[in-house]
């Protein structure tokens, strides 16, 4: 049987968190676990993101933690790879991880500029093989210090997707363009020591900032992910990647401690068609990967807020690059010399907006 301890916290106070994690912790098992271990924890650090806007890892969470188990495990180490085009580093910054490593004095890893070393996946869905920093290989356990959020890409992102930030770029794209729920699954049955906690005190619906007021933690990423869905107001099932992982590692029953919170986040799968009718577009199909969709979601919703009068009458083409007029070209695989292109993979709401400006002069 799998222990999920859940914990209601509304705040971001250091010691009513160290108060909370120390519970959960204890509840799941995972204190005893770790004692005399080697411990990379790799936070959700994506992208250059403040705490208050509820995507990235808060501060706050990875001091109460590293303060709670440093004199208990033998070493403790920080690892990320942000977002692709992102620099870590900077990141580290922004968010306030970089600031708590050194306070603490915690070495602080960028996995960009890591050793990588390939693995075998038994029984891969999508993958059978993958690249991951020594650092990881050389770790007793992993704690993936992840945000509670929904997007435009797998619905849901909890501590199962937060280990793609272990991942050359490269490798991260190649999620995208094969089948992301099957290779995050692939991805989190290749390790048995992953731990899971989840920052839902204030966590991201859609890519906006939302209240969850909770903290989460087990020994087993996926199913602290099933609760995470279910807190979040979704049916696991119907989200792919943990149902697949669900199915290969023959998940347990799983022992609830604590009260899980209904709080229902917006959630939206990646859904070209959804995107037409929200926006009120034309959009061609080229099959583009699910990150590219997801960027689209983000430039349209952020054109909407500031310019919405360059939606109106609107044909993008998003994927494979195909023959079509009076089309703005979105994405690298799209774009076309002489053509009205947003270049980028992914594209940024800024130089969408950009070209939809130059388009309509």
């Amino acid at each position: 049987m799998i222990i999920v301890a859940v914990a209601k916290q509304e705040n971001y106070n250091l010691e009513e968190v160290k108060s909370k994690l120390s519970k959960i912790l204890t509840d799941s098992g995972i204190l005893n676990l770790i004692k005399g271990k080697k411990i990379l924890i790799k936070p959700n650090c994506t992208g250059l993101f403040r705490p208050e806007k509820g995507r990235t890892t808060h501060p706050k969470i990875l001091e109460a933690l590293i303060e709670l188990i440093k004199n208990w495990c033998k070493s403790i180490t920080i690892g990320e790879s942000s977002s692709v085009g992102v620099d870590t580093k900077e990141a580290y910054k922004i968010t306030g991880m970089y600031d708590v490593a050194q306070k603490l004095g915690i070495r602080i890893i960028d996995f960009k500029k890591s050793e990588y070393q390939k693995i075998k996946i038994k029984n891969g869905l999508v993958l059978r093989e993958i690249s991951v920093p020594k650092e990881i290989l050389e770790a007793d356990y992993i704690i993936s210090l992840a945000k509670m959020k929904t997007n435009y890409v797998s619905q849901i992102s909890c501590s199962m997707k937060n280990m793609k930030g272990i991942l050359k770029d490269s490798e991260k794209k190649k999620f995208h363009k094969l089948n992301l729920s099957g290779a995050v699954a692939d991805l989190n049955n290749c390790f048995n020591n992953v731990i899971a906690i989840v920052d839902g005190i204030l966590g991201s619906e859609l890519y906006e900032p939302i209240r969850g007021n909770v903290l989460i933690a087990s020994r087993n990423a996926v199913a602290c992910d099933y609760v995470c869905a279910r807190i979040i107001g979704i049916n696991p099932a119907s989200i792919g990647h943990i149902e697949l992982a669900r199915k290969a590692k023959k998940l347990e029953k799983i022992k609830l401690i604590g009260q899980i919170p209904r709080k229902k986040f917006k959630t939206s799968p990646p859904n070209l068609r959804a995107l037409e009718k929200k926006f009120k577009i034309k959009i061609i199909d080229g099959k583009p990967c699910s990150s590219c969709i997801g960027a689209l979601y983000l430039c349209l919703k952020k054109t909407k807020q500031q310019a919405p009068e360059l939606l109106k009458n609107l044909k993008i083409i998003i994927g494979n690059c195909q023959k079509a007029d009076n089309c703005v070209r979105f994405g690298n695989c799209a774009a076309e010399k002489g053509k009205i292109s947003v270049y980028g993979c992914t594209p940024t709401s800024f130089n969408f907006i950009a070209c939809l400006k130059n388009r309509n002069k």
